[in-house]
């Protein structure tokens, strides 16, 4: 992943936030809103997992603690190498769980008490992949 593609993923998330781009918002948005912060970090995270050099490997270790010292806060529990699209908007946080393994597209929305887990056994066993434009409602 390139720092230029990892610029677009933020980028297309700030934009469902918001719809213009203000850099003063930008870094309110970046200190203050709980569901910014985390899909920031999470990209950022996503970015420097995908280099392979020491300093990156040092830098992740710092954005993964950054990342559970907010699931403290938000209930918010998204690891970093999760695959998902442009344009992820966390509505409401609280009690939201994403499995590393999941594949989400562009354009996800997802409310408070969602879980887009994992069945380890039966014949639904596997890990979901969720489309494009999906919006995942509260309890989902």
């Amino acid at each position: 992943m390139t720092f230029k593609e990892t610029k677009g993923l933020i980028r297309s998330d700030y934009y469902r936030l918001r719809e213009s781009f203000s850099f003063h918002m930008f870094i309110k948005d970046l200190i203050f809103n709980s569901s910014f912060k985390t899909t920031f970090w999470l990209r950022i995270g996503n970015y420097l997992n995908s280099k392979r050099n020491i300093v990156a490997k040092i830098l992740k270790l710092l954005v993964e603690f950054k990342m559970w010292r907010n699931t403290n806060r938000t209930g918010i529990q998204i690891k970093i190498g999760t695959e998902i699209g442009p344009g992820l908007n966390i509505h409401h946080i609280s009690g939201i769980i994403m499995s590393p393994e999941v594949k989400i597209g562009k354009n996800f929305t997802i409310y408070q008490g969602v879980t887009v887990g994992r069945v380890h056994s039966g014949k639904k066993a596997g890990v979901p992949t969720v489309g494009d434009n999906v919006t995942a409602f509260a309890g989902s």
